[in-house]
């Protein structure tokens, strides 16, 4: 997709909310700091870009966020405020709370691998918000350091719900259904998203913020449905405890009667 056109400070989305600043662009639109002059406070505005704004499938999949993070109501994923559009400007949006901070890719990038410590302080409440999910039958479908978010006091937030799947949606009913690096094996042979799909990715994230590599070396992800075991990560850090690598290795199993059956049993071990 190429450039876009972004809305300027001062503009009003919706007839009360006035755009302050640019937080972000990506692909699908921007996010952008504003006012909501109703109730004078600070929000986030999630648009899709202009030329998508009748995009059915695309629209679904911006709107889906916003639904699955009101439906799971929890405080490790990002809260959501409202959905709505303006015709006028041609833009869809979903109004969300402000994050500052950074995200956990970039946390990473500057420091290096972290101490196991560290690494399952940044999971548990992954681990904690997908028990929440799962329990209302979401499965957030992308979980991977881009996608966790932490502020200045080091609260954790799971973002981007756009791709999450309810109710037993197969793989290929919505656009971009993961990141390849994250996905579980089986769902490169056209499996069903699962609860087991998401621990594999967190499994995946963990294991890549202790070691800095991914646990089937460097074998393209989809190949990895038939490929041997994963490599342990004491092979990388030595300093790992042995449970905390007996947790891992369940995690990132091939298949997926080899790993946890539930997030919570995840938390647990």
């Amino acid at each position: 997709m190429g450039d876009f056109a972004m809305l300027t400070a001062n503009t009003l989305v919706a007839h009360h909310y006035r755009i302050l600043k640019t937080l972000g662009k990506g692909g699908m639109g921007a996010v952008y700091e504003a006012e909501d002059t109703q109730t004078s406070s600070t929000v986030a505005l999630k648009t899709l870009r202009t030329d998508l704004y009748e995009r059915e499938d695309l629209v679904k999949r911006f709107e889906r966020e916003a639904r699955a993070a009101a439906r799971i109501g929890h405080p490790n994923i990002i809260e959501v405020y409202a959905v709505g559009h303006d015709d006028a400007l041609r833009t869809r949006f979903i109004v969300q709370e402000v994050l500052r901070g950074t995200d956990v890719a970039g946390c990473l990038n500057e420091l290096g691998n972290l101490s196991p410590l560290t690494a399952i302080a940044i999971a548990l409440p992954v681990m904690d918000a997908l028990v929440a999910a799962h329990a209302e039958g979401i499965v957030h479908r992308d979980i991977k350091p881009d996608n966790l978010h932490l502020d200045a006091q080091g609260a954790l937030r799971v973002l981007d719900l756009g791709v999450a799947a309810s109710d037993g949606e197969a793989f290929g009913e919505i656009n971009n259904p993961g990141t390849p690096t994250y996905m579980a094996p089986e769902l490169f042979t056209g499996a069903t998203a699962s609860e087991s799909s998401d621990l594999f990715a967190l499994g995946v994230t963990l294991y890549e913020l202790l070691t800095r590599r991914y646990p089937y070396g460097e074998v393209e992800p989809f190949q990895r449905p038939r490929f041997g075991d994963p490599l342990p990560p004491t092979r990388f850090r030595p300093e790992t405890p042995e449970w905390l690598e007996a947790a891992l290795l369940k995690a990132v199993a091939r298949t997926p009667d080899a790993r946890f059956e539930t997030a919570e049993e995840f938390l647990l071990a």
